[in-house]
């Protein structure tokens, strides 16, 4: 879903479903070792994911607009990190884009003229 972008990832509903599918542990085997999320170590699994990441994140940090699947990206790729470092660019490409936004927010707070207070 995430390569074919068809998750709106600015509708809250979908960072809940992706926050959840984030923190559900699944099954354990008979070693008491996690089996869920064992695949994503074979083949290129990390890689597509990452892929996929970086350009959702490229993708939507040229919309301002869509501010509200920054966090969720960011959630994404945080916690695809432990198993991938090569995702830590996309993940730095957030906090700056994030950080700018909110520079740039604030000059045109302290430019905008004051109303007077009685």
């Amino acid at each position: 879903a995430l390569q074919d972008r068809t998750l709106p990832l600015t509708e809250p509903a979908v960072h809940r479903l992706i926050r959840q599918c984030l923190g559900h542990i699944g099954e354990f085997d008979k070693e008491g070792n996690l089996v869920w999320r064992t695949d994503m170590r074979c083949g290129d699994v990390l890689d597509v994911l990452e892929k996929a990441i970086t350009s959702l994140a490229d993708e939507h940090l040229q919309k301002p607009r869509d501010h509200d699947a920054i966090p969720v990206l960011a959630d994404l790729a945080g916690h695809f990190l432990q198993w991938h470092g090569a995702i830590a660019d996309a993940a730095r490409k957030l906090v700056r884009a994030a950080l700018e936004w909110a520079d740039a927010i604030s000059e045109q707070i302290k430019a905008a003229p004051r109303e007077e207070q009685d």
